[in-house]
C-alpha cells in the first residue's frame, strides 16, 4: 500500500490538527509549527496512532516556509501525489506557502470548519491544470473528552460532582450527550464543573445552586476559554438555580455564555420543564438541534 503524508499547519487551536489526520487515516503527519505553537504540536503528537514528525518555521517568512516544506517532503521519500496539506491552522503566510506547494505538486488540501454543532471537512483536489474540485464531508465523532482535555491541557484530574445541584444537572444531561465528565481540575489553576461532548463538539458548564448567582461562574468560564486553556471555540454554559442579576446576564451575553436558569434546582429535584430546557439548550449548541 502506498503511504500517505499529511502536512499539517499548527495554530493555537489543537483540534484542527487532530481530526483531519484521524479521518484521512494517513500514514504519517508532518506538523509545521512556530516557536509559539510548538507546545500545541507536542500535545497533539501523542494522541495520533500514525507516525509523526515536526519542523519549526518562521511564522511570516513565506519563501523560507515553502523551501523548508519542500525539502522535508522530498526527504520523506513519499510521492508528491500522495501528500495532502491541512491548511486549517498556522499563520496566513504559512497557509499561502503550503497552498503554493499544493498547487505545484497537484496535491489535495483540506480545511476544517467547526460551527453550529458540526465539524465539516472540505477537501480540495486539482482535477487538471488549476481546476479545483471540492468534496464536503461532515465528520463522524473522532474524539473523546479525554482527547480534548489532553490536547489542550495535558494532565488533569476528574474529581466528580461537588454538590447536590451539580449532581442533578449531570444526571439530567448524561443521557442526552455522548459523554460527560464532572469536576475537572487542571493543576488547581482551572476548575470546571461539567465537560460535555456531542460528536466532536465540546462544551463546559459552571453549575451554581443556592439563592445567589454571582459572577464567579462567569469569570471561571471566561478563564477556561482562554487560548492557554480550552480555547475560544469551546461552548460555554452557566447553569444556575437562582435568577442572575441583569448586569450578570448582560456580562454573560457579552462573553457569548449561554445562561440556563433552573428554578426547580432550589428544591430537591429538577422539574420536567426545567430538564427539557436544560437538555434542549445544551443540544441546540452542541448538536445544532434540540
Amino acid at each position: 500500500m502506498v503511504p500517505y503524508l499529511m502536512v499539517s499547519l499548527v495554530g493555537e487551536q489543537p483540534v484542527p490538527n487532530l481530526l483531519p489526520p484521524r479521518y484521512e487515516k494517513v500514514d504519517k503527519v508532518l506538523f509545521v509549527y512556530t516557536d509559539r505553537t510548538k507546545s500545541v504540536y507536542q500535545r497533539v503528537k501523542p494522541l495520533l496512532e500514525c507516525e509523526t514528525d515536526g519542523c519549526e518555521v518562521p511564522p511570516y517568512e513565506m519563501q523560507t516556509i515553502r523551501d523548508t516544506l519542500c525539502q522535508r517532503i522530498v526527504a520523506s521519500g513519499i510521492d508528491r501525489h500522495h501528500v495532502v496539506f491541512n491548511l486549517t491552522g498556522g499563520t496566513k503566510p504559512m497557509a499561502f506557502a503550503a497552498y503554493g506547494l499544493a498547487t505545484q505538486f497537484g496535491s489535495p488540501f483540506v480545511y476544517l470548519q467547526s460551527e453550529g454543532g458540526r465539524s465539516v471537512l472540505f477537501r480540495f483536489s486539482f482535477a487538471g491544470g488549476n481546476e479545483v474540485s471540492v468534496q464536503k464531508v461532515e465528520l463522524p465523532a473522532l474524539i473523546t473528552i479525554d482527547d480534548y482535555l489532553r490536547v489542550h491541557l495535558g494532565r488533569y484530574i476528574e474529581a466528580g460532582a461537588k454538590g447536590r445541584f451539580e449532581a442533578l444537572v449531570g444526571e439530567a444531561l448524561e443521557p442526552a450527550v455522548d459523554e460527560l465528565k464532572s469536576g475537572v481540575d487542571y493543576e488547581g489553576r482551572l476548575e470546571i464543573d461539567l465537560v460535555l461532548r456531542c460528536g466532536n463538539q465540546v462544551g463546559i458548564a459552571e453549575v451554581k445552586g443556592g439563592r445567589r448567582a454571582d459572577k464567579s461562574g462567569i469569570d471561571q468560564l471566561v478563564a477556561a476559554a482562554d487560548p492557554r486553556f480550552l480555547g475560544t471555540y469551546v461552548h460555554r454554559f452557566w447553569i444556575v438555580a437562582a435568577s442572575p442579576s441583569r448586569g450578570n446576564l448582560e456580562l454573560a451575553r457579552a462573553h457569548h455564555i449561554d445562561v440556563i436558569q433552573i428554578p426547580s434546582g432550589l428544591g430537591s429535584f429538577l422539574s420536567d420543564e426545567d430538564r427539557q430546557t436544560l437538555i434542549g439548550t445544551v443540544r441546540r449548541h452542541l448538536v445544532g438541534t434540540a
